[in-house]
């Protein structure tokens, strides 16, 4: 098995199918070929713990030395990079989960969880060199079951967005893939006229490297127009699913899921369901609603794109606005990449360079649209979204 990028682990676990090894050897290496670690395990189980503790490795070589009976095959599904660590009631002292939807998609919500155990055995204590403190990974994955009267509840999946600990609490700070999604920004949008939303959807899961995800055949077909610029993965998203009236949610799931809302009650919460302490308020009444977009059209004209003085190597400049690609140019270095978005310029030396291209006109639009007749004892009201960059 090899990376593009170093690992760290406390070990690997293998799950086996049916018959088992009798003894495994397992050899760690650096990215740049240096053998970092050997070990032989004897799997005792179809799911073997192979502990070994290896920093910065980027290969792996796996050899089985005999099978446990004659005659047969070593059957191994998959290989995790690490070790299950279950945390049950006798460690956790508090842990929350926090859901938030906006059903107009105006804003993208982020699926927030907390945890807080005693860490009876020091092992993410700061002051111990060899403890666990050491292997946790930003975005490391948490799965968050309840149970309740013995079945297990799907809670949903979470990475790790920070921890702290105080003596012996320990405290994880959990975000959804979604909320991983903000943490990255996307480079690759472009001006596009009446376009697949979930080609769009696709561009953006793929540069973020998600696959978990779902899109509602209703939502992939609307067409789309517009342009996304340089921003977060998840402020992309929520253009598109904005456009396409959909939602984008990935409560108690491990995925997203891409989707057109009910637009009928479904469900009631009685007044049997609502806890002492709770607050509960009306909205104000919304009789209107105004939806400001842009459109995007060539200009006819050159103009100037950037003016400045590019460093020896590989020089990135981002737009703020779109530009067409094609029609890009610069008067020193090369062009080595062009987008609607941002140019990558290779210079010799330190040098000024100078960039023109044909810049995209934006065109501002408003729809409003609202209900004849005004409900007895309410007054018009309009409710306003605007910085929409994308349309169907």
């Amino acid at each position: 098995v090899t990376f593009t990028e170093p690992h760290s682990s406390i070990g690997l676990t293998l799950y086996f199918s049916g018959d088992i090894p009798s003894d495994v050897k397992v050899e760690w290496y650096a990215l740049e070929g240096k053998k970092l670690a050997e070990e032989t395990f004897s799997p005792d189980s179809s799911t073997f713990f192979c502990g070994r503790e290896v920093e910065e490795y980027g290969k792996l070589v796996f050899s089985f030395m005999g099978t446990a009976r004659p005659m047969r095959y070593v059957k191994m599904d998959y290989i995790e990079y690490g070790r299950r660590w279950k945390l049950g009631r006798d460690m956790i002292k508090t842990a929350g989960i926090y859901e938030e939807i906006d059903p107009t998609s105006a804003t993208l919500s982020t699926n927030t969880a907390d945890i807080q155990f005693i860490d009876e055995k020091d092992d993410f204590s700061l002051a111990r060199p060899e403890g666990l403190w050491r292997f946790l990974q930003k975005n490391q994955e948490v799965r968050l079951v309840e149970y309740v009267d013995g079945k297990a509840v799907e809670c949903g999946t979470f990475y790790l967005d920070s921890w702290s600990v105080q003596k012996t609490l320990v405290r994880f700070s959990f975000v959804d893939l979604i909320g991983l999604l903000d943490k990255t920004s996307f480079y690759n949008g472009s001006v596009y006229e009446n376009t697949e939303a979930g080609l769009i959807i696709d561009s953006i899961m793929a540069s973020c490297g998600v696959t978990d995800y779902t899109i509602e055949p209703e939502v992939y077909a609307v067409m789309l127009s517009g342009w996304l610029g340089i921003q977060s993965h998840r402020a992309a998203l929520q253009q598109v699913v904005f456009a396409c009236g959909a939602i984008a949610d990935c409560s108690r799931a491990s995925g997203i899921r891409i989707y057109r809302p009910d637009k009928y009650v479904s469900h009631t919460v009685g007044l049997d369901r609502r806890f002492m302490g709770t607050k509960i308020t009306l909205d104000e009444y919304i009789s209107d609603v105004s939806v400001d977009y842009t459109q995007y059209v060539p200009e006819d004209s050159e103009s100037q794109v950037y003016k400045g003085v590019l460093s020896p190597g590989m020089n990135r400049i981002d737009f703020s606005q779109p530009y067409l690609a094609g029609s890009l140019a610069v008067n020193k270095g090369t062009l080595a990449e062009a987008s609607v978005n941002y140019v990558v310029v290779s210079a010799e030396e330190e040098t000024e360079c100078i960039i023109t291209g044909r810049k995209y006109a934006a065109v501002k639009n408003s729809c409003t649209a609202g209900i004849p007749v005004v409900a007895t004892g309410k007054s018009r009201k309009t409710k306003k979204y605007s910085g929409c960059t994308v349309m169907s």
